[in-house]
């Protein structure tokens, strides 16, 4: 007899439960979990085949349901066709969620009625376009998700969103930007990873932004004049195709914005961060430079924050040059260089071979180019016969170590009208 009421209480709370003072009956294929805080209304997951009236017979209180979930089963081809004025009984509905339900047209009205619509996310839906009115019955959204689906542009049904301050677009086909986020007062942040976009400009930005996220695009410029921008904290542009940073002197291509806190560059085709680069940003600081092409970085480049600024360089074929030398002990430049321990150099007299950089100081082979080098000490600098002085041959390249207190590599690469050719002088204490 237990057994008996323990399994019928099992089958009935997993399709009904008590509201007080409602009854809310369970639809089919649905999960009901009671408002914590608002114990008269209810949160529902659904799994269900299509999106359309049919769906909706079995709810008997739509306004009892404060979330609505509703997700197709994964690599589902069927087509829906969602009726204008779907979820007009969903009055006090605050999020909905639609997820991998594929979607042919969207009509102008789908949403009226949610009125009370905080947020909103309709991913993975295939959708190519949005009615231009779409989003007018939901003025209250803060959050939009359209991830997931075949959009070519921005909707410029966003617009009307006064109050949205999230904005996901990722997974998309956008190629190009517009103006439509410019009357987005709100809008705090931004995400368009995995789309198509090519170039940036800022000004194309409400000014209130301080999130901006475009991971894996085709991104090549971007274009800052003084005055955008002025309220972007974080810049995620990883996985571009972004070949040099500049600095604000030198025009308004390829230049970041002077207020951002959080830069991630990483593996783009950086190859060159000019001197100045960040002489304006005055509050960086982090900086992603991982898995680029840089082979040389000066401690010039990145002179400009004034708070402490982390860096990471792993993953860049740097050369064992001197002028990375300042790496080894960044910390006291205001700079920390958080994958240290994992930063390589390519030797220069064997640039296929490398070595861990701080090996290369530790052993004195990071190498500095040089027409006349005396060594420490050295008195007779000055004359011409002078037996501690090394100058560098006619048609050859010099290197030396970086500490001429204790030499340890000398290297010549010579150069004559049949062959070219090296001298490397190792000296050993």
């Amino acid at each position: 007899m237990l057994l008996t009421i323990i399994l019928l209480t099992s089958i009935l709370t997993s399709e009904t439960f008590q509201k007080s003072p409602y009854f809310f009956k369970c639809p089919e294929r649905c999960q009901c979990y009671e408002d914590n805080e608002q114990k008269s209304q209810v949160h529902l997951i659904c799994k269900w085949e299509q999106l359309n009236t049919t769906t909706f017979r079995h709810l008997q209180r739509p306004d009892l349901v404060r979330t609505l979930t509703i997700r197709c089963p994964h690599f589902f081809s069927q087509v829906s066709t969602p009726t204008p004025g779907l979820f007009q009984g969903f009055v006090n509905l605050d999020r909905l969620e639609i997820d991998r339900c594929k979607i042919d047209k969207v009509p102008n009205s789908v949403f009226a009625g949610l009125g009370q619509l905080i947020s909103l996310i309709v991913k993975n839906a295939n959708i190519r376009e949005l009615p231009a009115e779409v989003f007018a019955y939901i003025p209250k959204l803060m959050t939009l998700d359209l991830s997931g689906n075949k959009l070519k542009i921005e909707p410029h049904s966003i617009r009307s969103l006064h109050e949205l301050i999230h904005l996901d677009l990722s997974d998309n086909e956008i190629g190009f930007l517009t103006n439509t986020f410019l009357g987005l007062v709100k809008l705090r942040v931004i995400t368009m990873n995995n789309n198509k976009i090519t170039n940036i400009d800022f000004r194309r930005f409400p000014e209130n932004l301080t999130d901006l996220s475009m991971r894996r695009n085709l991104i090549s410029n971007i274009h800052y004049t003084s005055g955008s921008a002025r309220n972007l904290k974080r810049l995620d542009l990883a996985g571009n195709m972004i070949e040099f940073i500049s600095s604000s002197a030198s025009g308004s291509v390829n230049v970041l914005p002077a207020e951002l806190k959080h830069v991630d560059l990483s593996s783009n085709r950086l190859n060159q961060i000019y001197e100045g680069s960040i002489n304006h940003m005055k509050h960086l600081v982090l900086l992603d430079l991982k898995n680029n092409t840089i082979k040389e970085l000066r401690f010039s480049s990145l002179r400009g924050s004034k708070t402490q600024m982390k860096v990471f360089l792993s993953k860049n074929p740097l050369g064992c040059h001197c002028s990375h030398k300042w790496m080894t002990n960044s910390k006291s430049k205001n700079i920390t260089i958080v994958d240290l321990p994992t930063v390589t150099c390519k030797e220069i007299i064997e640039p296929f071979s490398e070595m861990l950089l701080m090996l290369a100081e530790s052993r004195n082979q990071l190498l500095c180019k040089y027409s006349n080098m005396c060594e420490d000490g050295c008195d007779c600098c000055e004359k011409p016969d002078c037996k501690c002085r090394f100058e560098c041959p006619d048609s050859c390249n010099c290197w030396r170590s970086s500490d001429t207190s204790n030499i340890k590599v000398i290297f010549f690469v010579c150069k004559n009208k049949f062959f070219k050719f090296w001298i490397m002088i190792k000296i050993f204490d």
